[in-house]
């Protein structure tokens, strides 16, 4: 889609990253300052004084492309929001996959005016408009976007005005839970710094579940650094006050007595070791986990579905992970799930066709 006419060079010199934190200067001068909450992110730019101090927010562009995209932007509350339409996993490999079954929302908040605003749809751009709506077109292109294709809006900040703080909050259920998870996880009031903090002691506290000795630095940097990746998934679907939207479409609420609703579970790969270090390390994370497979498996015509992005069912690879990665949460110590009605319906499911 020829994305390198709006992108920024940057080289890796020029970059910070750790748990929770990644902040990197771009050839353009530019310096993009990033955290995040467990719904929410926050953003700082550093824009050069001597050049237009722009923003795209780029709707349609979900990596696979999307069927549909809005953004809505409010100069008088410098809120942009908006949504993105979007499914097709490993479309590219299987037709079965070329479809749309999620919409992600978005509000995000800004602490500086808006100079200028504008919107574009495909080869249209349209100055001064403060709304747009489309996508990069369907996904029988072999799963990728449609150059030229989707829909998006830009803001300009007065240059020489120091940085531009962002808050952005995001929601599976709606526009209002987007919002919502923006009040409660990152109000106005709490500074770039104090979800930077917060950030990093979270992970600290995650990461230092385990202790290591012996060894090299190196050594040690590999151990932890593949921890890490172990606990970025499942992924937390369920919206602050506890609403998620299931396999089912519908708008559901956490089950009683768990924490989070989690989704993109991907059986096939973490049913061996990952979900067992998870709940080795925290039985209650385990648990919930557990549960959600059997939420989105209710939802889902008593199907447990291989591979879950978000809470949809993609009916990627083969075999049946879910009986062993349940087995295995269960004897690390994750025993807070139903797991007399998950039983039930995993032997349906392995015996009914």
């Amino acid at each position: 889609t020829k994305d390198a006419v709006y992108a920024s060079d940057f080289s890796h010199a020029d970059e910070t990253a750790e748990p929770g934190h990644y902040k990197v200067g771009l050839a353009s001068g530019v310096t993009a300052d990033l955290t995040a909450t467990a719904r929410t992110g926050s953003a700082r730019f550093t824009y050069p004084a001597d050049k237009p101090a722009s923003l795209l927010v780029r709707t349609a562009n979900s990596e696979v492309g999307s069927t549909d995209s809005s953004v809505t932007i409010d100069p008088a509350t410098r809120t942009v929001s908006g949504s993105v339409t979007s499914g097709d996993f490993c479309g590219y490999l299987d037709p079965e996959g070329q479809r749309a079954y999620y919409t992600l929302y978005f509000t995000a908040r800004f602490d500086r005016d808006f100079k200028a605003t504008g919107t574009w749809q495909d080869d249209r751009l349209s100055p001064g408009s403060t709304s747009a709506s489309g996508g990069t077109g369907g996904f029988s292109h072999g799963g990728r976007p449609v150059a030229g294709k989707g829909a998006g809006g830009y803001v300009e900040f007065a240059p020489g005005g120091g940085p531009v703080n962002a808050k952005v909050g995001i929601s599976y259920v709606s526009q209002a839970g987007a919002a919502a998870n923006l009040a409660a996880e990152n109000p106005p009031k709490r500074s770039f710094d104090a979800v930077r903090a917060a950030a990093h002691d979270a992970w600290r506290e995650r990461l230092g579940a385990v202790r290591v000795g012996g060894g090299t630095d190196d050594e040690r940097t590999t151990f932890y650094t593949a921890l890490y990746h172990a606990l970025l998934h499942p992924n937390v679907i369920s919206d602050a006050d506890r609403r998620y939207r299931g396999s089912d479409g519908e708008v559901h609420t956490v089950a009683h007595g768990h924490r989070a609703q989690y989704g993109t579970f991907s059986g096939w790969d973490v049913y061996r070791g990952q979900v067992q270090l998870l709940t080795l390390l925290d039985p209650r994370t385990g648990s919930d986990v557990a549960q959600s497979l059997y939420e989105l498996a209710r939802q889902n015509g008593g199907v447990w579905d291989r591979w879950l992005h978000g809470a949809s069912g993609t009916h990627v690879m083969n075999g049946d992970p879910s009986p062993i990665a349940l087995a295995g949460i269960h004897a690390f110590g994750g025993t807070d799930f139903d797991l007399r009605g998950a039983l039930a319906s995993l032997v349906k499911a392995a015996t009914v066709p």
